[in-house]
């Protein structure tokens, strides 16, 4: 489809205004993530984890009555093990990008449209879970799509959006018409320039209703989600008859008998962070929900009044390591137990390092067929330039930290300048280290990986520190002598 000039003009006003940010590092990495082998999951599982607020929200969701996991999940690598690669990678994509265009937020009004196009996201996803066909999480990003750009819109042309939102709620028209007619475009072309703006994944793109009008059946489910958000917050006309036939038009998509208040009521509910994002609870939720069907109140006025919440303003709590790490210590083991497969073992333990010692990275490496260079396989850290098999090191010299770790079959550590660390130097300098630990990896008495912990502060791993690491390494150890891998 050729771009038109007058939206890559609006699209570049936007960005000169600050309104579009581009997508952070995390996020983009999220995007470029494919799912080609099993060790992508532990990448994913990295990305996800680099940010405290996204490991956060992840966490939340998949705890959520929607998803009903038989135990609290309570690490990224179990979510990913539970829900699979693609929901949790479409998953953590939709709340990075939401989180993130919360920076645009300025005003009451500006709240309104951002709790909309959350509210649009969770119901897309919980009709298309219904349906049983299509990528929920995927559905759940495109219902964010079809309305984030309107914030955007109201903050970047606030004279203009309001000319377009009179149109909506007086004459009944179309976003995709009332757009047309203020901006000169349609709705789904400026959505579909930010999504090229942002470079999100083609994937995503087959949810977005096509700029011709033509839609499948998710892009049915999304664009219908986005109407009856827009009646619960005020940019459409609601009323007693306009959410009846909303409600038909559901039960031609999902064949049930369930009302359009119950199922707006409990995919809300169901979904946890609408009240820690928001502070909407369940009577909030059935109050907007029976206001629109009653039709006689400006729900504008009434979603305003409720949709400000604090959990995107401010900081997560720091976890503590000391609890942390029995929890850790406990999935391990059970997984030891129940014989779950190596690559979830590893997932596992490279978060329990990551996140109880919050260092700058974390490699897990294993011994090539010859026995004498130790190669990455996993990693972890806060650099998103960096990949596993950036880690090599060779073993033949006997002389680094990291030969005489494995050698010794016990965890050691050095401070960097100290000594000879590995063999690839420039990755130590790359890192800017100042602080080295080395566990190796054993099966009985032969050493067969390790892991590599750097940190950059000036103060050395406490001896409690490597106790962990050494437990941790010991649990993947018990793990490759029972797979014999």
């Amino acid at each position: 489809m050729t771009v038109d000039k007058h939206i890559v003009q609006l699209i570049a006003e936007m960005k000169r205004k600050g309104h579009l940010p581009a997508l952070d590092r995390n996020v983009s990495a999220l995007c470029a993530l494919i799912n080609d082998n099993e060790t992508r999951m532990a990448d994913l599982a990295a990305i996800i984890m680099r940010d405290a607020a996204l490991t956060s929200n992840v966490l939340s969701v998949a705890n959520s009555v929607a998803y009903r996991p038989k135990e609290p999940i309570k690490t990224i690598s179990n979510a990913v093990i539970f829900l699979g690669f693609e929901k949790i990678q479409a998953l953590a994509l939709g709340l990075a990008i939401f989180r993130q265009s919360y920076e645009t937020v300025r005003n009451r009004e500006l709240y309104r449209l951002f709790t909309c196009a959350y509210v649009a996201g969770t119901l897309a996803m919980t009709l298309v879970r219904k349906t049983g066909q299509g990528n929920q999480e995927e559905a759940f990003i495109s219902g964010l799509l079809q309305q984030i750009p309107r914030m955007l819109l109201a903050n970047s042309f606030p004279e203009q959006y309001q000319d377009m939102e009179k149109l909506m709620q007086r004459d009944a028209c179309s976003p995709n018409e009332a757009c047309r007619r203020v901006f000169g475009m349609n709705y789904i072309e400026i959505t579909h320039a930010i999504a090229d703006y942002w470079r999100l994944p083609d994937s995503l793109r087959t949810s977005l209703r096509d700029a011709d009008g033509t839609f499948g059946a998710v892009q049915r489910v999304v664009r219908l989600c986005s109407h009856i958000a827009d009646m619960l917050f005020g940019n459409l006309p609601a009323g007693e008859k306009n959410m009846q036939e909303a409600e038909a038009a559901m039960h031609e998509i999902v064949d049930d008998d369930v009302s359009l208040e119950v199922f707006i009521i409990d995919a809300c509910v169901a979904d946890s962070n609408m009240q820690r994002f928001f502070n909407l609870s369940y009577k909030d939720i059935e109050m907007m929900v029976r206001i629109a069907a009653w039709g006689k109140v400006d729900t504008a006025e009434i979603a305003t009044s409720v949709t400000v919440g604090n959990v995107l303003r401010e900081e997560p709590r720091a976890e503590e390591p000391g609890a942390l790490i029995g929890h850790f210590l406990s999935e391990l083991m059970m997984g030891v137990q129940r014989h779950a497969g190596l690559n979830d073992i590893l997932m596992i333990a490279q978060e329990a390092i990551y996140r109880c010692l919050q260092p700058v990275c974390v490699f897990t490496a294993f011994l090539d067929a010859g026995r004498d260079q130790l190669l990455g396989r996993l990693y972890a850290g806060q650099s998103v330039m960096l990949h596993s098999h950036d880690f090599k090191c060779s073993l033949k010299t006997g002389d680094t930290l990291v030969a005489e770790a494995l050698a010794a079959k016990k965890p050691l550590q050095a401070a960097v300048g100290s000594r000879s660390i590995i063999t690839n130097p420039a990755l130590i300098t790359q890192l800017k280290l100042s602080f080295v630990a080395v566990a190796p990896i054993c099966i009985g008495t032969r050493a067969v990986g390790a892991y590599f912990v750097g940190r950059r502060v000036e103060l050395p791993f406490s001896s409690e520190e490597m106790r962990w690491i050494e437990a941790i390494a010991g649990h993947v150890g018990m793990t490759l002598e029972t797979t014999k891998q």
